[in-house]
């Protein structure tokens, strides 16, 4: 693959953004044309490598998360080949997809774990389905065997604001059934839920990502949950291309942290669990 961040200049704050949505080149405009329609949110970019790239270097960011999920079952394998093909787990660290009606899933998440990728990305409401549905849990026995992890779209979405597909309670529920994974809640648990996220979310076994929550959750809470689950378990996240990695940055910035704890936010738990020597974080 090309080395895209050859051409950066200059010292960047360390950063680590766990979660960025890219699409192939030739489908990225109607992809983000029908998910504007359905989030009424204004993307930051086009959300094609190049311009993802472009902008998490505006924002001080050389290394990212890249996130893509297969909406059928029948995409599974081609979502997963763009995903492995950019996947250098230096500067970008693809995590795979696998949809809840795909039959191959083991095959699947082997040639995934062979190519390197370290984490599965799950949306309940655009692969329609319930986070804590048993008929999940064999796809997920199958990827904690592999030492992966997974991410999931929690709380709130605007495109299904009258499910609880991906609730704080059914978090909790997937939690204790699988105390052993490594399970990271994007929008800390619930953007728009800060209370029910402190009621059965805080004290687990879990990570949080950031995103959003700026947008939606703001500072004080945002800072509220962080004390009392352990800034170990955040996240720096933008849910590129959806909010902006320099609000996000200035948000956690501006906490009553200790440095050493915004950096945990910023980078240093990211590299613990993505298994990379925080001395090649850029």
């Amino acid at each position: 693959m090309n080395n895209y961040f050859n051409t950066v200049e200059g010292e960047n704050m360390k950063l680590i953004d766990m979660h960025c949505h890219v699409f192939p080149d030739q489908i990225a405009a109607h992809a983000i044309n029908t998910l504007t329609q359905n989030c009424d949110y204004n993307p930051e970019v086009n959300a094609t490598l190049e311009e993802t790239i472009r902008i998490q270097k505006e924002w001080g960011c050389r290394q990212f998360v890249m996130l893509d999920i297969a909406t059928s079952p029948q995409s599974v394998p081609t979502v997963n080949d763009f995903l492995i093909e950019h996947n250098d787990n230096k500067h970008i660290f693809s995590f795979g997809t696998i949809h809840p009606e795909y039959r191959f899933f083991k095959e699947e998440l082997a040639r995934l774990e062979e190519n390197g990728i370290k984490g599965i990305k799950f949306h309940p409401g655009y692969q329609n389905f319930i986070m804590d549905d048993p008929k999940m849990f064999p796809i997920y026995d199958e990827i904690f065997k592999r030492n992966m992890m997974i991410l999931f779209h929690s709380g709130f979405d605007p495109a299904y604001a009258d499910v609880d597909w991906c609730a704080p309670k059914r978090a909790k529920t997937l939690l204790r059934t699988f105390r052993k994974g490594r399970i990271i809640l994007a929008h800390m648990g619930n953007c728009l839920g800060s209370d029910e996220v402190m009621r059965y979310l805080i004290g687990e076994d879990v990570y949080f990502d950031v995103s959003m929550a700026y947008l939606h959750m703001g500072k004080m809470k945002m800072e509220l949950l962080i004390k009392a689950h352990g800034p170990d378990h955040f996240l720096y996240a933008t849910d590129c291309p959806w909010s902006s990695g320099l609000k996000t940055q200035e948000t956690i910035a501006s906490m009553n942290l200790l440095e050493r704890d915004k950096e945990k936010i910023f980078y240093k738990n990211a590299a613990r669990i993505l298994d990379i020597d925080e001395r090649e974080v850029e």
